[in-house]
């Protein structure tokens, strides 16, 4: 039974390789159908078993087996379906095996094929390629050709269209191709000198060129020639207006202008050789020739016509507006034929201008009054001379005139006539002026003028009088302390007000040193002449007064340039042969030599600097009056020996001198100084010295005598003088005692009010409201405090720095006190000492309050005084390169810190200020000493050192490039005495002596 089970299943049949299995058993019985199919198996099984009847054993054995073998194959069905399914899905897997194998073979055959491709298209690009570039280098070579036989082959071609040009050919558009070709071939030949025959091909190109161009100036020159014939024709035809004129000299003109610039610019592009040159010089000369045939007689006729005005100043106005309307003219008409030949046209309008010259010249030359030459030196410069500052700056401009050109003669004739009227005055008025009786009455004459003037009919005052005759008064200062001035004094702030920046600057300054040294030898003489017929005490303040004026007013004139006056020294002359004489051996030759050696004259050089001159002179004044008073009031303490009665006497009689005196030196002083601040330092000073006549006296005194029991102490009988002075509620001066100071009244006042004055009018960056204000009246108006003020916080804020500026609101403070800002006083110091080594710092202090420079230790911490003492400390320091003292003085206190924290940038300004310094003066430095003096070390020194300063840092020491100030040149001196001035010499030398 089994093998026949076996058999059963091994007879199922087998599908072919090729075929896909199909389906024909029933699915798993895994679903709800299968389950009933097999269900209904089961069924006819049990029908099976219930349907035979059984009769014998025979017959249950024969259908059990039967029903056995039924049992078992429904039970293996499963299995069998699940074989099938099996055997189904390996097929399947070993057919998509097959196939990948088959699709991988042809794949690899594609690529094999593809790779043969790409091999023959590389290949046939490469050949591409290289047919690409024989086919670009064959058509270079053939462009080579091409182009180098063009420069050879256009010569034929041009040379026939010049030897026949016909009518209007430069007109036309070909001639300026055909000028482009000459160009390009002239500059092919040049470029190949070694080709065959290239200066043959030069020299005629270059001809052909000469004739294309000279075609054009002959065209040029035609066409003008027929313009100014028609125009003079109709000109001399009969009378015409203006206008007609005017239409027919540049409107005619003007028609065909632009045609012929077209021309003229083909030869000005060629102008770089001579010959060609010449061309365009004669297309000028014919051009310039026409226009002056045709205005010079008019210019000439309305010059002439302009000459019968006898002001100096009316006809230069009209005369030079009429000249330079006909120069604008010009000026653009040439530019309608041309686009250059500026010199040329300077030189034409010059030609032009020469009727304007030729009356305006002998009238400067025989004017007499120097204020019209002052007017026209100002007119020719306010209207029609450019700013120096304006031509650096910006880009010059082709299309305006620059008529100062054209006027720059009759200005340097007004400014000779100018500088020479000066020097009359400054001999006449200044130098040999005699004063009359009345302008010696002083102090009379201070009474009367300091009486204020009244209108006679409303009682108001009215304005001043002009210190000149038929001056006009707004042109000059009308401050009601101008009329106290005595007139040498007035006529020469006069003059440098006029002169000032009307002439050269080197030869203002000249003359401003000869007119401040004369006019301060005048006013000694009026002086001298007041103490005949006054006193001692009229004449030191009568030239007090006068020379702190003088002092004032020429701060504003900006004096800079010191001349030097070369003398010659011959003392050695006369010293060495005395010398040699008295040896006895004058004409031993070797003696002989040695006075030709040693005995030459020397050259000395004197520099007349009047700002020095005043100063000293102010000083001695100041001292001598101080003097004189202090000795008149303390005359008894001085000449008492300090012993016995005598000496107790001589103190009560000096407290009654200066309880009678100084009430007489307050009442002088009244009478010529208007400043409270100089009166007070001048009795102040005068104080002082009779305190130290006190104290010397106090300790030559005999203090153990009976008799001088009641002699006052030194500190007792300062308390009298403050009393007694005037001094003792003066906060402006506080007594010597409290002050506490070494230095004495009178050399801080002196120093006070002789401080010299530098130049400082020189700032970039003023804006031009604050220039209005500084060059007329509104300088001395108390409205403009704020705006000034503004200005410094401006200066600080920005990095500016304006001196004058700053000084003029340091004036309006002296006059306005209760205006004064302490902060704005502190920022204008601070400001002044980033300028050193300037002087602006001592300038500042010259206007400040007296009180203010004197160190008084009841003065609280952060007020005025203290920071103008701490200020003056640093500026010192700077003055006397105590670079590393300033930084630490800088440090030790927090008030510094606020002094400068308004000003930006300060510490960097002073070390490029120290930097500069050290460039003037060195040439290498040691690295620790800059280190010091800079504040600075490590990276933050070597970055300034090398990015700001430009020095060069080699091991230890910082090398300093070489510059003017510190290069070493020497120079030597040569003079050429003749023989016979020598000889005088000697013979002089030896009648000398008695």
């Amino acid at each position: 039974m089994k093998k026949s089970r076996k058999g059963r299943v091994a007879a199922k049949p087998v599908r072919v390789h090729d075929e896909p299995p199909k389906a024909e058993l029933p699915p798993r019985p895994s679903s709800a159908g299968g389950l009933k199919q097999q269900t209904a198996g089961f069924s006819n099984v049990s029908d099976a078993i219930d349907g035979p009847k059984l009769e014998n054993e025979l017959d249950f054995a024969i259908w059990y087996e039967k029903y056995e073998e039924e049992l078992e194959e429904a039970a293996d069905d499963e299995f069998r379906v699940f074989q099938t399914r099996l055997q189904s899905h390996l097929y399947t897997c070993d057919s998509l095996l097959s196939e990948a194998r088959e699709t991988v073979v042809l794949l690899d055959d594609l690529a094999k094929g593809f790779e043969a491709v790409r091999e023959q298209t590389s290949s046939f690009q490469a050949s591409c390629e290289e047919l690409l570039s024989e086919q670009t280098r064959l058509s270079k070579l053939a462009n080579g050709l091409r182009t180098n036989l063009e420069p050879f082959s256009a010569l034929e071609p041009i040379t026939r269209r010049l030897n026949a040009p016909g009518s209007g050919f430069v007109t036309r558009p070909d001639f300026k191709e055909m000028l482009s070709t000459l160009d390009d071939s002239l500059e092919y030949v040049a470029a190949h000198p070694t080709f065959k025959d290239a200066e043959f091909y030069q020299s005629r190109y270059r001809q052909l060129m000469t004739r294309a161009l000279t075609l054009i100036k002959v065209h040029f020159i035609a066409q003008l020639r027929d313009v100014s014939a028609d125009v003079t024709k109709r000109i001399a035809a009969k009378a015409i207006n203006e206008t007609t004129q005017s239409a027919l000299l540049y409107a005619k003109f003007r028609v065909g202008g632009n045609q012929l610039r077209e021309l003229a610019d083909e030869i000005e592009k060629r102008c770089g050789h001579e010959e060609y040159f010449s061309l365009l010089s004669e297309c000028y000369n014919f051009y310039f020739g026409v226009r002056q045939r045709l205005l010079y007689p008019i210019v000439t006729k309305t010059m002439r016509d302009m000459s019968s005005s006898k002001d100096l100043v009316g006809f230069a106005r009209v005369s030079i507006s009429y000249i330079r309307s006909i120069c604008l003219d010009e000026y653009e008409l040439f530019f309608n034929y041309f686009s250059s030949g500026e010199h040329q046209l300077y030189d034409y309008l010059e030609t032009i201008s020469e009727p304007l010259y030729d009356h305006l010249r002998p009238r400067i030359m025989h004017e007499s009054q120097l204020v019209k030459l002052c007017e026209l030196c100002s007119l020719l410069q306010s209207r029609y001379m450019r700013d120096a500052d304006d031509v650096e700056v910006e880009t010059y401009d082709r299309s305006q005139l620059d008529f100062g050109r054209l006027v720059q003669s009759p200005l340097q004739d007004a400014q000779a006539r100018i500088i020479f009227r000066a020097q009359n005055v400054i001999r006449d008025d200044i130098e040999n002026f005699n004063p009359k009786p009345e302008d010696l009455d002083y102090p009379e004459r201070n009474k009367v003028i300091q009486a204020p003037l009244k209108s006679p009919q409303s009682g108001k005052p009215i304005d001043p009088v002009s210190p000149l005759e038929g001056e006009n008064p707004s042109q000059f200062d009308t401050d009601a302390v101008f009329h106290g001035w005595y007139p040498s004094l007035r006529k020469s702030i006069w003059l440098l007000s006029r002169i000032y920046r009307l002439v050269n600057s080197s030869v203002f300054d000249d003359l401003a040193h000869q007119v401040v040294h004369v006019c301060i030898g005048s006013l000694a003489k009026a002086a001298d002449q007041i103490r005949k017929r006054k006193s001692e005490t009229d004449a030191q303040l009568f030239l007090l007064k006068h020379l702190l004026i003088l002092k004032e007013q020429i701060v504003a004139f900006d004096i800079e340039y010191v001349r030097p006056e070369v003398e010659f020294d011959f003392s050695s002359v006369t010293g060495t042969f005395w010398e040699i004489r008295e040896t006895g051996s004058l004409f031993n030759p070797n003696n002989l030599m040695k006075l030709m050696q040693r005995g030459l004259p020397k050259v000395v050089e004197n520099m007349l600097d009047a700002k020095v001159e005043l100063d000293a002179k102010l000083r001695t004044v100041i001292n001598q009056f101080t003097e004189s008073w202090a000795s008149r009031i303390s005359g008894p303490v001085i000449e008492s020996p300090g012993r016995g009665p005598e000496a107790l006497e001589a103190t009560l009689s000096l407290r009654r001198m200066a309880e009678s005196e100084v009430p007489i030196l307050r009442q002088k002083l009244n009478e010529y100084l208007t400043d409270g601040r100089t009166r007070e330092t001048l009795v102040g000073a005068v104080q002082e010295m009779v305190i130290q006549s006190y104290e010397s006296f106090y300790d030559r005194a005999d203090k153990l005598s009976p008799e001088l029991e009641d002699l006052w102490d030194v500190d007792t009988f300062v308390v009298f003088t403050n009393r007694a002075f005037g001094t003792e509620d003066a906060g402006d001066i506080g007594s010597p005692r409290e002050s506490n100071v070494s230095s004495r009244r009178g050399s801080v006042g002196s120093d006070q009010l002789s401080d010299s004055m530098p130049a400082f009018d020189n700032a970039e960056d003023r804006p031009e409201h604050i220039t209005n204000i500084l060059n007329g009246l509104d300088r001395y108006n108390p409205e403009t405090t704020s705006i000034f003020q503004d200005y410094v916080s401006q200066q600080c804020e920005y990095g500016t720095y304006d001196c004058y500026a700053n000084l003029a609101l340091l004036k309006l403070y002296q006059f306005n006190p209760h205006l004064a800002r302490d902060e704005t006083i502190t920022n204008i110091l601070v400001k002044s000492l980033t300028v050193f080594p300037s002087t602006d710092f001592s300038l500042c202090c010259h206007l400040l309050p007296p009180n203010l420079l004197i160190p008084t230790p009841a003065s609280s911490s952060g007020d005025l005084s203290e920071a103008v003492q701490k200020l003056t400390t640093l500026n010192t320091q700077l003055e006397s390169c105590q670079f590393k003292d300033f930084w630490n003085t800088l440090d030790s206190d927090d008030l510094y810190a606020d002094l400068i924290a308004d000003v930006s940038g300060f510490e960097d300004t002073i070390r490029k200020r120290i930097a500069g310094v050290t460039a003037s003066s060195m040439r290498s430095i040691s690295r620790e000493q800059l280190e010091g003096w800079l504040n600075l070390s490590d990276d933050k020194f070597e970055t300034f050192v090398k990015d700001e300063a430009g020095f060069s840092i080699e091991g230890d020491s910082v090398v300093i490039p070489l510059n003017k100030d510190n290069e070493a040149k020497p120079t030597i001196t040569r003079e050429t005495v003749k023989f016979d001035q020598f000889s005088r010499v000697i013979k002089r030398a030896y009648e000398a002596p008695a």
